[in-house]
């Protein structure tokens, strides 16, 4: 008879998935499982994979999460929160692209070449 299946904190599970920094298999440390125990729990639960369900959960909090910037930038009137919804909504960017074409012509080169002893070489040549 094989070991018994492992149980698994839902709840946790459900409190912690939507964090994005926390990999498959830091998710199944801290639920005490293998990645692969979890994977195959999750799939049997949800009926999709961890990186599914980790969408799924996060579309709340990131809600919240932008409704509290939101109010940040427009109720309170936060500068870094108003940059921030700048450049995230708005697309703003802090980047100031400069270009600037150059065209010359050279007209003439002259050389000049000169030696300890005083003798002195000079050549010009005219633009092409």
């Amino acid at each position: 008879m094989g070991k018994p299946p492992k149980e698994i904190d839902w709840e946790l599970f459900e409190k912690i998935v939507w964090v994005p920094v926390l990999a498959t298999h830091h998710l199944a440390d801290m639920l005490k499982v293998s990645k692969s125990t979890l994977e195959r729990h999750v799939k049997k639960r949800y009926g999709g994979t961890i990186e599914a369900v980790r969408e799924q959960k996060s579309g709340p909090m990131r809600h919240t999460l932008f409704s509290s910037m939101w109010n940040a930038a427009t109720v309170q009137g936060n500068i870094s929160a108003m940059i921030w919804l700048s450049k995230n909504i708005l697309g703003w960017s802090d980047k100031v692209e400069q270009k600037q074409e150059v065209e010359a012509k050279v007209e003439r080169v002259e050389y000049v070449a000169q030696w300890s002893n005083g003798a002195t070489v000079e050549a010009k040549e005219e633009g092409h």
